[in-house]
């Protein structure tokens, strides 16, 4: 398979000092890309996932998460926006819970770690009803 993604990696303009989590984005379309982030095989990857504001001002929803092929570490999480300098200091690195699925909370943020050992192409997604039924 050639031409479907664009080696060059997704930009990295992403302003999160200035994004308000509690404000309607002003585009609400959605962005496609076929960029895609290609991690060193063995790395260690943390990704900070911020639930902000939905289409409707002040609803926040609570999306559940995964990550296929792998299991993640949940470092930490947070009510309101996440901070570089303060929140890192509440991970939890000594006995982290694992897991495969997260559902970061309204207006909150959930802090994860994995390892990229898995050769080949890994995505994440949102789940919304068919696992939720399950009470993840």
């Amino acid at each position: 398979m050639s031409d479907v993604f664009d080696p060059s990696p997704p930009p990295e303009d992403y302003d999160s000092t200035n994004f308000d989590i509690y404000s309607v984005a002003k585009n609400t379309n959605a962005i496609s890309s076929t960029s895609i982030y290609k991690l060193q095989f063995n790395s260690t990857v943390d990704i900070i996932l911020q639930n902000a504001n939905s289409m409707t001002r002040n609803v926040s929803e609570t999306h559940p998460w995964h990550l296929y092929r792998h299991g993640f570490w949940v470092l930490g999480y947070g009510e309101g926006k996440f901070n570089l300098s303060r929140d890192v200091e509440k991970y939890k690195l000594v006995v982290p819970i694992m897991k495969n699925i997260v559902a970061p909370h309204p207006f909150g943020w959930v802090a994860l770690r994995f390892q990229a050992d898995n050769l080949g192409y890994d995505f994440s997604i949102t789940i919304l009803k068919p696992i939720s039924s399950l009470g993840c």
